[in-house]
């Protein structure tokens, strides 16, 4: 009995490590949605200060940010399958923090744009790195909840932005919202170089990784994983739908019930913010409960209830939008906001899952270049493009209504992933070790 109690009590140490593993990775990632959403702020003083029109606005908040995460993605997923990622993760949120407090230095247009097309690319590297050490502190039958955690850092620092970056915007001009913006990452750095331990690869999979992949390798193997692909598909299309109402949440709450923009923009923030993370968490934890509850981790379940989310969110979200009242439209709202999101858990745990552990940064980081060309690029562009077909006071009603439909098609592919769940299950179990 005395021999087994020190065992006990380090396997007791190492849970509570996992966990502040995630603490610190869910506040490394806080900072990524803090530094990249930061510039909605101030693009009203920075056009006034630097005399821009709203294309150079639109380039320097979106596409240009955009264009040098998508560059420097897959690189850096690659990278942290080869190399020590706390020692990437440190580096690069040490990297973009910084550069983020320099564009508050800023005296062009073309000096503030390089610095944030530089934040974008260092950020590529963000996702991939801290979803791969997670995986391997925390096995499958958890990981649903790791992950939904980790995602709720976007409500984090969204909230963060608006309601703390907001007021030293107001007060203390947009240049301090840089400095306040870039301040906690580089803190944050310096605790992951400290205090976080580089976990084997593969270790809460039971596998022993040999080697490491090339990049052909790793593409190679990631398209002879149909479950993934689906699974990847219906994350990408899942976040068209997210990024839509994101968007346009304001615009539609404003036009048709008569909001100003601050009461509009809480709205926007109580769904994106607070609903969303309640939903993503809360959808996670109920995945691992079910799992452990039914004989195990399982893809297929695990797909089938993201197509179920996927369905949920298209009659919750029509319904939202066909309300006449407005306390019944915001109300239903939150709720599809919870919904909308809830896939976020469960759909990645089962790509980091069914993936071998020598290849989940370059398949994170490929996943991260879809869904930002795509989701984040496509979303809201589809919305406008739509609203300005169908014309008249109701166009944005409409064109979000039919904007919901994607859902059909990530459930499709969702579907589509648990049918071919079984047979790439056996393949990531024969094909994990990397020789």
């Amino acid at each position: 009995m005395a021999d087994t109690k020190p065992i006990a009590n380090a396997d007791d140490a190492a849970n509570r490590y996992k966990w502040y593993v995630l603490f610190i990775l869910t506040a490394a990632q806080a900072c990524h949605y803090l530094d990249r959403t930061i510039i909605a702020l101030v693009v009203e003083p920075v056009r006034v200060e630097f005399g821009l029109n709203d294309g150079q606005l639109g380039f320097l908040s979106g596409l240009g940010y955009g264009i040098a995460f998508a560059v420097a993605a897959i690189p850096l997923g690659w990278l942290v399958d080869r190399y020590n990622r706390r020692n990437i993760l440190a580096s690069i949120l040490f990297l973009w923090s910084g550069l983020t407090a320099v564009c508050g230095l800023a005296n062009s247009y073309l000096t503030l744009l390089l610095g944030r097309m530089a934040v974008g690319a260092a950020e590529a590297g963000g996702s991939p790195t801290g979803m791969s050490i997670l995986s391997d502190y925390f096995p499958p039958r958890q990981r649903s909840s790791a992950l939904s955690i980790w995602y709720a850092s976007s409500a984090f620092g969204i909230i963060t932005t608006f309601v703390v970056g907001g007021y030293i915007a107001q007060h203390y001009g947009w240049r301090n919202a840089f400095f306040f913006a870039g301040a906690p990452g580089l803190i944050i750095s310096v605790l992951v170089i400290l205090t976080l331990k580089e976990p084997r690869r593969g270790a809460s999979d039971a596998l022993t990784v040999v080697g490491s992949l090339s990049m052909k390798e790793s593409a190679a193997a990631l398209i002879r994983q149909p479950v993934v692909l689906h699974t990847m598909m219906g994350i990408i299309l899942a976040g068209m739908t997210v990024s839509g109402f994101s968007v346009w949440t304001v615009a539609f709450f404003t036009r048709q019930y008569g909001l100003d923009l601050s009461q509009s923009g809480y709205v926007a923030a109580m769904a994106s913010g607070v609903c969303g993370a309640i939903g993503g968490i809360g959808c996670g934890f109920f995945a691992d409960r079910i799992n452990a509850r039914y004989g195990g981790y399982s893809p297929q379940r695990m797909a089938v209830l993201c197509a179920f989310t996927a369905l949920s969110s298209l009659f919750i979200g029509a319904t939202a939008l066909l309300s006449g009242s407005l306390w019944v439209a915001m109300g239903v709202y939150f709720v599809y906001a919870m919904f909308n999101t809830a896939h976020n858990g469960p759909a990645n745990a089962l790509v980091l899952t069914m993936v071998s552990p020598a290849m989940r940064g370059f398949s994170i980081s490929s996943l991260q270049v879809c869904t930002n060309l795509i989701s984040w690029g496509m979303g809201p562009f589809l919305v406008g493009v739509l609203s300005d077909r169908i014309g008249g006071p109701q166009s944005l009603r409409w064109a979000l209504l039919l904007s919901l439909l994607v859902h059909v098609w990530a459930a499709l592919y969702f579907f589509l992933a648990a049918r071919c769940a079984k047979r790439d299950a056996h393949i990531a179990a024969t094909g994990a070790e990397v020789a």
